[in-house]
């Protein structure tokens, strides 16, 4: 009976030495996006890249499918506050993103993403936005903070002052986007 207890003493201290299934070295890894829903929310300042009339505040909202660990396809939709005469405008977009796991930590993820769509409202126009940034994974569950830079393509009619005809602009900005994913 007591070589028994030394023997699983024993095969217990081999296990532990084995970094992969210890449970004094274990790493706790966070999960990846399996296939599935998914959905970010968050907020996007963005500056004028010609004209400082042309900044603008955005929420936004996307879902869609999470195909791999590293694709997301999904559609969204943004209600922008343009700080030119109290403009408002809507856009709904198509989204894809890129994870770029592994290539920091597996907690920290670049990313590249490109929402194409149109804007409605004071500001017609088509858009295009594509995004550079990194996902922070909170806990071991797939939710994180998302931070990008961007760059917004987008063109706005708006009225000459001295003539009243409707002249078409660039619209683009630079723009900063904070959110949370799940």
């Amino acid at each position: 009976a007591a070589d028994v207890g030394v023997l699983a003493q024993s095969v217990d201290t081999a296990e532990n030495t084995d970094s992969s299934t210890s449970a004094e070295t274990r790493v706790v890894r966070p999960k990846f996006h399996k296939p599935g829903f998914r959905c970010f929310i968050g907020n996007k300042y963005e500056l004028g890249a010609e004209l400082w009339d042309f900044s603008r505040s955005t929420i936004y909202a996307v879902a869609g499918y999470q195909a791999n660990p590293y694709l997301f396809v999904g559609a969204g939709a943004g209600y922008s506050s343009w700080d030119i005469q109290d403009c408002v405008s809507v856009s709904l977009f198509a989204d894809m993103r890129v994870e770029l796991h592994k290539a920091i930590r597996r907690r920290v993820s670049p990313y590249v993403e490109l929402q194409v769509g149109y804007a409605v409202g004071d500001v017609k126009s088509s858009y295009l936005s594509p995004q550079l940034g990194c996902h922070f994974n909170v806990g071991r569950r797939p939710i994180g903070i998302s931070v990008a830079l961007s760059y917004s393509v987008q063109y706005a009619d708006i009225s000459n002052v001295l003539t009243h005809e409707m002249e078409r602009v660039t619209a683009d900005a630079y723009g900063l986007a904070i959110g949370l994913d799940f």
